[in-house]
């Protein structure tokens, strides 16, 4: 079993923090509340900043994105209305040049639906699927974008001509539901909380309600709260209602009051992020072609608690300690679960599987990449075809006695 401690931490979708030689991100609230000339206006200072965009976003599917700002899932209007030097721009910034890039192979025919959509999770997913096409065009491989199975009418992500060819399929594991619903509930009260006549400075201590209950939580906190400065208590002072716990830890120099700080929990997990992620690989089978090389994408990027080690143990069995008795005493292996994708003759069309996580570090938006071999595949990738700055590989090797373990190499 697993803990974890986590700080749910600054997105688009959260209240913003500037960061240093940047510019102050809009929020998901302050969007909500502008007027749409207002809109409008960000908008088009995006696109004039970045006129391929305007092949993506004519101005009838603006005019229809507008009026749904909202909507606190409307991530892709959020990155359009946002000031230069931001996530945002640097977003838009590999968007187009893997556009223009992969125009040749068909890209403005492929992604405009991908690249339209407005939740989060599908937007930045067809944003890492042109990443990784682009990346091997870049590594001189020719591509071919969205290209059908042979025999089927199943299409993967797309084709690399390399020796041998490899076909990529790109799978987006989000965290699991409850913790989803943790965060948009945290959202929701931090909406409600971010700014309060009282002058106090607010921290969430404890989120754990259903989004549908933090309107009623949130109401009678902020009346606990109204109740509180007016009898001049001392702080801090702690409120609760639904699961909500609030601190009220300081006055403010200020007239008013707003949330200081983002929630801590701790998780336990057992193996639930690992079958998750055997799960995406295992779907990702039917979108592979027999006989060729076939390479399994797992994106992570959206996921607080999922990492290159839950990918790592998909792949190769859930790693945990085994007690030998023997005439020395007992002797403490490790051992590796069979729950595994890589084991004979199971799931042979996948050559590799490759964890990927994009995160913003505030000054750009860093890739990391890590390779797992598959031992038992039908076409083995040798390491150039996957060699790239920064991508570490792993491969199985054995070790003697039917024992086995897991190599780094060629980090480039």
């Amino acid at each position: 079993m697993r803990l974890r401690t986590s700080f749910i931490s600054e997105s688009l979708d959260r209240i913003p923090k500037q960061r240093p030689e940047t510019k102050v991100m809009i929020s998901i609230f302050e969007l909500a509340e502008m007027d749409d000339a207002s809109v409008l206006s960000a908008v088009n200072a995006t696109l004039e900043r970045h006129p391929l965009l305007r092949r993506l976003y004519e101005e009838p599917f603006i005019a229809a994105l507008i009026p749904d700002r909202r909507n606190l899932n409307n991530y892709l209007l959020l990155l359009l209305v946002q000031p230069p030097d931001t996530y945002a721009e640097r977003f838009w910034n590999l968007v187009v040049a893997d556009m223009l890039l992969l125009e040749p192979e068909g890209s403005f025919q492929h992604f405009p639906d991908k690249l339209r959509m407005r939740e989060q999770q599908p937007v930045e997913s067809a944003s890492v699927e042109l990443e990784l096409a682009a990346r091997n065009k870049r590594k001189g491989f020719a591509i071919e974008l969205e290209p059908t199975i042979p025999g089927t009418s199943r299409r993967c992500e797309f084709r690399a001509e390399s020796r041998p060819e490899t076909w990529w399929e790109v799978k987006t594991v989000l965290d699991l539901d409850y913790l989803r619903e943790d965060a948009q509930a945290y959202v929701e009260v931090a909406r409600r909380l971010r700014s309060i006549p009282e002058p106090y400075v607010l921290n969430i201590e404890h989120c754990a309600l259903n989004p549908s209950d933090a309107a009623t939580a949130v109401r009678q906190i902020r009346g606990e709260i109204r109740d509180h400065y007016r009898s001049d208590g001392a702080l801090p002072a702690v409120f609760e209602s639904r699961g909500l716990v609030v601190e009220a830890a300081c006055r403010t120099k200020k007239s008013f009051g707003y949330l200081g700080s983002s929630v801590t929990d701790l998780y336990k997990f057992g193996s639930e992020n690992i079958e998750r992620v055997l799960d995406k690989i295992c779907s990702a089978i039917s979108q592979l072609p027999a006989g060729k090389a076939g390479v399994v994408v797992i994106d992570t990027s959206r996921s607080h608690w999922i990492g290159d080690d839950d990918v790592q143990e998909a792949c190769y069995g859930e790693l945990s300690l085994r007690v030998e008795r023997t005439w020395e005493g007992p002797k403490v292996t490790n051992v590796r679960s069979s729950n595994a994708v890589f084991k004979p003759g199971a799931q042979t069309r996948v050559s590799a599987v490759v964890w990927y996580s994009r995160r913003d570090s505030g000054t750009a938006l860093e890739t990391t990449m890590i390779a797992y071999h598959n031992p038992y595949a039908a076409v083995p990738l040798p390491p150039e075809i996957l060699r790239s700055a920064g991508l570490k590989q792993i491969r199985q090797v054995e070790t003697g006695n039917g024992r086995c373990m897991l190599e780094t190499f060629d980090e480039a």
